[in-house]
Formats: C-alpha cells, structure tokens, sequence
C-alpha cells in the first residue's frame, strides 16, 4: 500500500474582519478556497545575453488573487449586504483577512479588497457565490 503524507484541506477557514479591526468573523460556507503570492516580473533580455533566452527579475510581490466558492446564504451576516461580502464589495471596503490551517494552524493574515463576487443560481441548484480578493501590503505568516 502506498503511503503520503498528504493531508485533507476539510476546515481550512477563511475570516473577514470586521470595520473596526477588532473581531474575526468566519464566511460561512466556504466551498473551495486557493491563494498565493505573485511577483510581477521585468524582461531584462539584452542583445548581449548571447543566447535567444529571456531574462528576468521580480519586482513587486502581491498577496493574490485569493480565490473562493461559497453556498450563498443572503441573510447570513458574512455575506449579506449590510456587514457581509455584498456590503464590503459595493462599499469598495479594504478589509483584513485570515486564512486558518487547521492542521498546522498557521494562519496567513493580509489586507485585501473584493475585485469580484459573482452569484450563481442554477436551475435545480443552490445559489452560489464566486469571490475574488486582491491583497493590499505585505501579509503575516504566523
């Protein structure tokens, strides 16, 4: 039988902070989440490189895009428009976030914006939500 050391993503929690700063709320019903760190890059292939392969260097790093599926629950206060994602989207709002490994329980906590919250309602399917967040500044590993 072959072994890994893999380990399940279930209870991986995305938290938004609310207006102040001063409480963690977790989204309810997160689905499916993925994030990262960018760099942009400059092109610094020169005629004296020598060899027709391009160079580069990193130049400014981004936390994102963060990426996440909700089931999506209108009148719950995480997503509503009243102090939920539909409010923080239509309000241009920075708010801070967390992302909690359960398993290793470190937690990446950055400044981010909602570039995109797109719902879904299929027929004979439950209403969904599709979200996008664009880091702001450098974000904490701890």
């Amino acid at each position: 039988m072959a072994t890994t050391a893999a380990l399940p993503s279930f209870k991986t929690l995305l938290q938004m902070a609310d207006a102040a700063d001063a409480n963690f709320a977790t989204i309810a019903e997160v689905t499916d989440l993925s994030w990262g760190i960018s760099a942009k890059t400059e092109d610094t292939t020169s005629h004296s490189n020598l060899v027709p392969w391009t160079t580069a260097v990193a130049t400014l790093l981004t936390m994102g895009p963060v990426e996440f599926q909700v089931n999506f629950v209108p009148n719950d206060a995480t997503h509503d428009d009243t102090t939920g994602l539909t409010y923080v989207v239509q309000n241009r709002t920075e708010r801070k976030w967390k992302i909690i490994d359960p398993d290793s329980l470190e937690t990446y906590t950055f400044d981010a914006i909602i570039t995109n919250l797109k719902r879904t309602a299929t027929v004979g399917g439950i209403k969904k939500g599709s979200i996008t967040l664009m880091g702001s500044g450098q974000p904490t590993l701890s």
